[in-house]
């Protein structure tokens, strides 16, 4: 495994990657340089991380002394790097003959290690192992590298893919391999032959993740099994591969990791607890259902100091009944907290009746059920084609390729919305979410929609043609022809919600499909099962975490006064997993009873205009799927807080591997 890393801060204690996360160590098995045998380890985990990776003394800048190698003393390098760069608290991922290492450094620097990874790892050297070592020691002192490099690959990769192997492909990957054998890789393991870290293991008090390969002679399966049953609590998951990561199984190694190690830690949930914000940073959506199911358990109103005073709502009940009670919690100073001043609303759900209700009767009509069913053809076609390249290409990013894009086009079947408004869309709503929170005023985004808008009016009047925004400029409202502010407030949210929300559970959808091969199976399998995945998905992670409202008088909630004026948050994300109205709430399952019960589209006059339309892009995106090679996940899935309450993906990269018989 080699990369080219001549670009990057190259220290006498090996690879130092600044990335912009917290730090990973990496402790590597082999005795070896860290930017020559593993350098795709130090890619794939720096698109997240700072990754430390120091040189064990063998080669690189470390030259092997006389004395045997000590594992206390590796322990202590993998620390003192971390240090060096500028971190008192890391992860270790522990890889092959780097396991023990990675085991002592936890057991010894306890308070600063946060979380351990360990992949084709043991607690104790085993006869297989022992055997390994004496074949190694015989060839090197014979000189003979290349038979070296040979065994290692005999021994370390998953005997269907040598058996696939051409010649030339053979000499290549033993060429590869032998940069990985040096008297120090020797060094080591006959470390790790006189090391032994069962009696660290009980001792180990941070989360843990155990990776075994399963088609290894080298480091045995079941040694990974011992290791993690012997650790507290430790997970235990697999890689269908051998001992040497390469692709396909490298970026599943990397997405496993990635996927564990954001995991959100009980002070992380216990400091949202405490003094509960959306907008923290710390709020990710890894952290959202731990914080949720806290708040949930905390009591049905939860107060919290955050942005002059909120009171949480996190019961489904509870949500369900201030929905629906649109005079009581009122939509019309806005559902957006905080907003910078003299934000336009978003019309219809930032109005109260009557105005909400002349909005919504001039606003429903491209999303009734007839109309959006008048598009099927052509919405299954958009979808076609924009899957075609990745079929094609054997994979892509979902989100680029398919999650964007879709929700765009389909406005523009549904309302008429431009090419080049389409195109503008997506970056000025990143841009409105990144400043509505925090800018004294509108002037930083609202501006450019604005002008945005007038082009599209403009086009409409002077250009009308068959779709509903040229009907939508000569309308009427309360008797009179509709203002330009008036269309602003409703093309604001269908630019807006059109298309964020269906973005980010098209992308939740797909991400659900690429992760798991059962439910591709089951879905083809039984396609009448779509409609209900759908729905879960929509229940799990809602498009929007939650609104707020505006108490108009004073009232009483699970036992809990809540004064007039106060302002309150609707947690749909902790109302969608509360058990008491969803069995095995965390769980995607397609055998709900009623699983349209979620609060996702709202409930009330404010249910959601698009929730046809929407439903009808989820489906149509998921059955052209299914004819096609399954997706995998093929790297981290890069999810993220738009305005701190939609719940959304930057990044989905997947591969399109045949099908399995």
């Amino acid at each position: 495994m080699t990369t080219e890393l001549d670009e990057r801060p190259v220290a006498a204690s090996g690879v130092v990657v600044q990335g912009h996360g917290p730090a990973v160590v990496l402790a590597h098995g082999a005795a070896g340089s860290a930017a020559a045998n593993f350098g795709p380890m130090v890619d794939g985990l720096a698109r997240h991380y700072t990754v430390i990776a120091p040189d064990y003394p063998g080669s690189g800048a470390v030259p092997l002394g006389p004395a045997p190698l000590e594992l206390d003393a590796l322990a202590d390098r993998l620390a003192a790097a971390a240090t060096a760069a500028g971190h008192d608290r890391f992860a270790i991922v522990g890889y092959s003959l780097g396991v023990p290492v990675a085991v002592r450094t936890a057991a010894r620097h306890r308070n600063r290690v946060r979380s351990l990874v360990l992949t084709a790892g043991f607690a104790a050297p085993d006869p297989p192992l022992r055997l390994s070592l004496d074949l190694w020691r015989h060839l090197a002192a014979t000189g003979d590298f290349d038979a070296l490099a040979r065994l290692f690959l005999l021994l370390g990769c998953d005997p269907r893919e040598l058996a696939a192997f051409t010649p030339a492909a053979i000499e290549e990957a033993a060429a590869a391999t032998a940069a990985a054998v040096n008297p120090g890789i020797l060094a080591q393991a006959d470390l790790v032959a006189r090391a032994d870290v069962r009696a660290d293991l009980p001792r180990l008090d941070v989360p843990t993740l155990v990776v075994a390969t399963d088609h290894d002679r080298l480091v045995l399966p079941e040694n990974s099994e011992q290791l993690a049953a012997a650790i507290p609590g430790a997970e235990l998951t697999s890689l269908p591969c051998g001992h040497l990561i390469g692709e396909p199984h490298f970026a599943a190694w990397e997405s496993l990791i990635h996927e564990f190690l954001e995991r959100p830690g009980p002070v992380d949930v216990a400091r949202q607890l405490r003094h509960f914000d959306h907008h923290a940073p710390e709020f990710t959506p890894e952290l959202a259902h731990s914080v949720h199911d806290a708040l949930r358990e905390t009591g049905p109103v939860v107060p919290s100091s955050a942005h002059g005073g909120l009171r949480l709502l996190t019961r489904y009940a509870d949500v369900q009944a201030a929905m629906k009670d649109h005079a009581l919690f009122s939509s019309g100073s806005g559902v957006f907290c905080p907003r910078a001043p003299g934000t336009p609303y978003f019309a219809p759900l930032e109005y109260d009746p009557p105005l909400h209700t002349t909005y919504r009767d001039l606003m429903k009509r491209p999303f009734a059920r007839t109309a959006v069913d008048s598009l099927r053809s052509r919405l299954d076609a958009l979808v076609d084609s924009l899957i075609a390249p990745l079929v094609r290409a054997g994979g892509g990013d979902l989100v680029e390729q398919v999650a964007v894009p879709l929700p765009l086009a389909a406005l523009g079947l549904a309302v008429g919305f431009s090419d080049d408004a389409q195109g503008r869309i997506r970056e000025l709503t990143r841009t409105t979410w990144e400043r509505m929170p925090k800018d004294a005023d509108p002037d930083g985004f609202w501006p450019a929609f604005s002008e945005l808008f007038d082009q599209e009016i403009r086009r409409a009047r002077e250009e009308p043609g068959d779709d509903y925004l040229s009907a939508l400029v000569h309308a009427e409202f309360d008797g009179r022809p509709v203002t330009d502010p008036e269309l602003h407030a409703m093309l604001v949210s269908f630019a807006v919600a059109g298309h964020e929300t269906t973005m980010n559970a098209l992308a939740h959808l797909m991400w659900h499909l690429a992760r798991d091969p059962d439910l591709d199976r089951r879905l083809r399998a039984a396609p009448e099962l779509i409609p209900a995945a759908v729905e879960e998905t929509l229940r799990l992670w809602p498009p929007v975490d939650h609104g707020s409202r505006l108490t108009t008088r004073e009232t009483t909630v699970g036992g809990t006064t809540i004064p007039a004026g106060t302002r309150v948050l609707l947690l749909t994300g902790a109302a969608n997993h509360d058990p008491a109205v969803f069995d095995d709430p965390c769980t995607f399952r397609l055998d709900r009873a009623r699983p349209q019960r979620h609060l996702s589209f709202g409930h009330g006059i404010h249910f959601c205009l698009g929730a046809h339309l929407a439903r009808a892009e989820l489906t149509s995106v998921l059955t052209a799927l299914l004819r096609h090679p399954p997706i995998r996940q093929s790297g981290p899935a890069v999810r993220r807080y738009a305005n701190g309450r939609h719940v959304g993906f930057d990044r989905l990269p997947v591969t399109m591997a045949p099908a399995v018989p």
